[in-house]
Parts: structure tokens; C-alpha cells; sequence
């Protein structure tokens, strides 16, 4: 009877109750609490299912087959020999020329410096997966950022455990999608991120801007880019300053203006010059922005735009007078709005409860602010 090696997760999993068949020759591996029950076959490749932490077990198999049910994680036709060291069975594994085994394993943040640097020999995708590796060394990493397969390269400049060090040098890759990773990685330093922000790529530069990590500095360099899609980038960063955003409110396109008013950092002043503008898009995002006070609220609350008047109505910043005025509205849209805002008062509910249109009853209905009113005539 052929022995087989399963790894599986521990057995007081009991919410899962998917069955699955394993043939001798076969090996399960859950590599990771985060990245569960991987079955590797040369002949279906892997298969993954979501298991809690990993365990390693020897086990038999009973008639040519070895069924787990991962409800009950032990079926009757598992017999468990002994629980093995799983470092050890890591160590095993990557010695078997099953290249989904080696990749599986390379990823596991379990396996050894040694176990890696085992693999570190084999394919580009199983090199891949060393990259991925969160507990990956700065050794290995080194020799990987070097790696003659851009895949590899690639890899390690999107891992987020890559030092600063590394990801200088490859901003200077030859490949654009190494450096698109480079630029998107939040461990990329300033010198980095200037440095691509000059790239003749656009995509990259792109990238750039919309890194929060990117100074101050850089990105307003980057509003004069000669690509648009760079230039909205910068007005949708957090951390574009107030008085690049105060520049950028001043653009002639109504969609620049809107991604303007939607950023968290515009200042109270430039918001307040945007809610008087003529694109009703604009002015919604203004009243839509979380930093908005009751008083540009409250001016917006009289916009001849039903959706503008909407938003205002939908703001956790709005006020009860501002929800009273909104009550009354014209547009049924708005006054739903007012009735499902959970810090609408009750005496304002109450006379929702009456509106014509059964919309807006309902609203108040479903409103968690009911709890004491009496029975809703709807």
C-alpha cells in the first residue's frame, strides 16, 4: 500500500463540508491560513479551496483512493500515521519536479531560506513565487531583481517587503511593466518615485501620481503633464496638496473640476468656489465630499438641480434645519432621501409619514429612527 503525504487544515474546521477525492501519487498542500487547501496533479494542476492553518499529517490511503471531507477534515478512509514536521515536508516537496508542487511551495511563508534557495534553481514561475514569498530573504530577493526572466523582475517589484534599495534599481529596468510595479509599490522611496515621474511612459508616470506615497513636490511637477489621464491622477490623490488642488479647480473641463471636488485634502475654500459652479456634476461632488461644512451644504440645498439637492440631503454633515427645507422638496428623490437619513429627527418623519408617494413612506418605514413612533400608516 503506497504511503501519501497530505497536508491539511486543523479539524475543528466544521463550517466546510466539500468533499474531494485524492489518487495515490497525489500531494494536498494548504500552504497558508490566508491562502488554503491546495491539491497539486500533474494532470489538473491546482486546485484551491479556503482551509484554516496548515498541519502535516502521513497518512495511507484505503482501496487506491484518499477522500478528505474538509467538513470533518479526517473521512473514514484516511488512516493518520503520524503528524510530521512541516518544515520538514516543505524540504521534501521541493525537491519533487511537479512545477505547481514547487510554486505552491515556494509562496508558502513557512518554507526555509534553504527550502528557496532550493528552488531558486528551477522554472521562472516557481522563481515567481519565491518573489511572492512574504518572509522572502534579502539574499534571495537580491538574486532575484537580477533574475533574466522580466516575470521574475516583475514580481519583485510588486512584493512589499522589497527594500528601497532594490526598487531604485529597478526603476531603471528596461522593461515598462517591472517599472509600472516599481512605481505602484508603496515601499518606492521619493528619489524612486521622482525618478519615474520623469519616465517616457505615460502609464508609468500615471502610476506615479496616483501613489499616496508620492511628495508634494512630485505631484505638482506632474500637473503640468502633457497627458490628461496623468493630470487626473494628481487631482484624485489624497495627498495632492490644497494649493495644487486650488490650481487644478481653476481647469476648463467640468470632469477635472468634479475629480477635484471629490478629493479628502481640497480645502474649504476651493470648495466653497466650486459649489457656485455651472456643471451640476461639479456641484454635486461638492456636496457629496465628506469635508463639506453645514454652510456650503446649506447654500446647496437650494440648487435648481434635483441630484445636487439629493446629495445634500444624503450628507452625514447636514444639519436638521437643512433636512426640514429638504422635506419639503419638490422632487420625491429628495424627500426619500430625507426619510432614510438616519439623523433625520422624528418630528420631521412624522410628517413624511404622510407624503403621497408610498416611496417616501417606505423610507421612513425602514428608517432605524421609527423604533418609538407609533404604528406607520402606510
Amino acid at each position: 500500500m503506497q504511503d501519501l503525504n497530505i497536508i491539511f487544515a486543523k479539524e475543528d474546521r466544521t463550517e466546510c463540508h466539500t468533499e474531494v477525492v485524492l489518487r495515490v501519487g497525489e500531494i494536498a498542500i494548504a500552504p497558508s491560513e490566508s491562502e488554503g487547501f491546495y491539491f497539486g496533479d500533474p494532470r489538473r494542476g491546482i486546485i484551491r479551496l479556503p482551509v484554516g492553518p496548515a498541519r502535516a499529517f502521513k497518512v495511507e490511503s484505503v482501496d487506491g483512493l484518499v477522500k478528505i471531507d474538509l467538513g470533518r477534515m479526517i473521512a473514514r478512509s484516511l488512516k493518520v500515521i503520524e503528524e510530521i514536521d512541516f518544515m520538514e515536508l516543505l524540504s521534501r516537496l521541493a525537491e519533487c519536479e511537479n512545477p505547481h508542487i514547487q510554486r505552491v511551495v515556494g509562496k508558502n511563508p513557512n518554507a526555509s531560506k534553504e527550502t528557496l534557495l532550493k528552488l531558486i534553481k528551477k522554472g521562472s514561475h516557481t522563481r515567481g513565487a519565491i518573489a511572492q514569498n512574504p518572509n522572502v530573504g534579502k539574499r534571495i530577493v537580491s538574486i532575484l531583481s537580477e533574475d533574466k526572466d522580466e516575470f521574475v523582475r516583475f514580481v519583485v517589484a510588486g512584493n512589499p517587503k522589497t527594500s528601497k534599495r532594490i526598487l531604485l534599481k529597478l526603476a531603471e529596468d528596461e522593461c515598462s511593466e517591472v517599472k509600472q510595479e516599481v512605481a505602484r509599490n508603496l515601499n518606492s522611496n521619493q528619489e524612486t518615485l521622482s525618478r519615474l515621474a520623469k519616465d517616457a511612459y505615460p502609464r508609468i508616470r500615471k502610476i506615479v501620481a496616483e501613489n499616496p506615497k508620492t511628495s508634494k513636490a512630485t505631484l505638482s511637477n506632474l500637473t503640468n503633464d502633457e497627458n490628461i489621464h496623468v493630470r487626473c491622477a494628481v487631482a484624485e490623490n489624497p495627498s495632492t496638496s490644497k494649493k495644487t488642488l486650488s490650481q487644478l479647480a481653476k481647469n476648463e473641463e467640468w470632469f477635472f473640476r468634479k475629480i477635484v471636488a471629490e478629493n479628502p485634502n481640497i480645502s474649504a475654500k476651493t470648495l466653497s468656489k466650486l459649489a457656485g459652479d455651472l456643471a451640476w456634476g461639479v456641484r454635486r461632488a461638492v456636496a457629496e465630499n465628506l469635508n463639506i461644512s453645514s454652510v456650503i451644504l446649506s447654500k446647496l440645498a437650494r440648487d435648481k438641480h434635483w441630484c445636487v439637492r439629493m446629495a445634500v440631503a444624503e450628507s452625514p454633515n447636514n444639519n436638521q434645519e437643512i433636512l426640514y427645507e429638504l422635506a419639503k422638496d419638490t422632487s420625491m428623490l429628495v424627500r426619500e432621501a430625507v426619510a432614510s437619513h438616519i439623523n433625520t429627527s422624528q418630528e420631521i418623519l412624522l410628517t413624511l409619514i404622510k407624503d403621497k408617494k408610498m416611496r417616501v413612506r417606505r423610507a421612513v418605514a425602514r428608517n432605524p429612527s421609527v423604533s418609538e413612533l407609533s404604528p406607520l400608516p402606510l
